[in-house]
């Protein structure tokens, strides 16, 4: 073996291992970003999404919203884990629309809507099973015999999100069938309330934090090192 071979394999493995601890890094990081994202979102102080003007929800934002009626869900994404052919786990999130009413002179109006997701393992979820039921019931009532729906079923606490360009073709296809008359455009922003922690907890969110810092930093690290050229010695007269 030639001078210095030994030291360029051992660059060579330090230079290997330290992709591979990058990729690694970044992989988590992309795995977890929601979970990343529910834990920033989360330290932010909570403003209730009711409260702000149509058109004013920003992405990012943490907000309460209480649900007392929906008019039923536009969506609902399932995913699988599987094992050969068989299905090991699977989560959902349902995906629905809550009105905003606004009473005046000429009666009740839908002034819009709020999108809103849970997933079917949340609390939340088990809650508010018929709401659009009872909505229909009471917006459709010609008697004045049906009371209107007021008690809040749910409050979720969530985060502000754009809805992917998958979504919005699935509340542009519901708007078409259910709500004809109402220019979607018009009557809900393109975002949707993701509830906090579908993903996991916030003691998750930190650990897979400090497993991304720890592999992408141990990545840099290697990777520095083996690139590092070795000094020429200077020849001395």
């Amino acid at each position: 073996m030639e001078p210095g071979t030994g030291k360029r394999i051992a660059k060579a493995l330090l230079g290997c291992f330290g992709v591979t601890f990058l990729i690694t890094g970044i992989a988590i990081a992309i795995m977890s970003r929601g979970l990343f994202a529910d834990w920033i979102t989360s330290k932010k102080e909570a403003i209730d999404a009711s409260e702000v003007d149509y058109g004013e929800l920003k992405p990012g934002s943490h907000v309460t919203l209480d649900v007392k009626v929906t008019i039923g869900a536009f969506m609902k994404h399932v995913e699988s884990m599987r094992k050969g052919n068989s299905v090991v786990s699977s989560t959902a999130t349902v995906y629905y629309l809550m009105p905003c009413l606004k009473d005046d002179e000429a009666g009740t109006k839908i002034e819009y809507f709020l999108a809103f997701s849970l997933g079917n393992k949340s609390d939340n979820a088990k809650r508010i099973t018929k709401l659009d039921t009872a909505f229909s019931e009471w917006w459709n009532d010609t008697t004045g015999t049906v009371a209107r729906p007021d008690e809040v079923k749910a409050t979720i606490d969530g985060r502000v999100a754009k809805l992917s360009s998958k979504e919005l073709e699935y509340l542009d296809e519901y708007f078409s069938k259910y709500l004809k008359s109402m220019d979607r455009e018009d009557y809900i922003q393109p975002v949707v309330i993701r509830e906090l922690w579908t993903d996991g907890t916030e003691s998750t969110a930190v650990m897979f934090a400090i497993m991304c810092g720890v592999t992408t930093l141990l990545g840099i690290v290697m990777v520095f090192f083996a690139l590092r050229g070795r000094k020429k010695k200077v020849p001395t007269e």
